[in-house]
């Protein structure tokens, strides 16, 4: 379970703003890789935590489609245990790409996509 202290450092980690949309309010924490049953303790780490407004959150796991670009965007990662959440980078709305740590930070891997 997150504690209130790592949501808030989540949240300023993502500048305060869904990674997908932008917006500011409305914010939940995303589990990028899924805690599966039982729960995780893999999944409690500051890497595997995204920021997400509620309907992308929404979307993200009742939209097929949404979905894949959650996938190819980094805002969800597979549970197969071939990449780790810290692996994978996440491209957030303005497309920029980060690499995520389980210290609570990010680096900036790319400014831009599709250039």
């Amino acid at each position: 379970m997150i504690t209130a202290k790592q949501r808030k450092t989540v949240y300023e980690r993502d500048g305060g703003r869904c990674v997908h949309c932008g917006a500011w309010d409305a914010l939940t924490i995303q589990h990028r890789a899924s805690r599966g049953m039982g729960g995780s303790k893999a999944a409690e780490r500051f890497s595997n935590w995204l920021t997400l407004c509620l309907v992308s959150n929404t979307r993200l796991e009742a939209d097929a489609e949404f979905a894949r670009l959650g996938r190819d965007r980094g805002w969800k990662v597979s549970r197969n245990g071939i990449l780790t959440p810290a692996e994978v980078p996440v491209i957030d709305y303005q497309g920029r790409s980060w690499l995520l740590d389980d210290n609570g930070g990010r680096s900036l891997v790319s400014a831009q996509i599709g250039a």
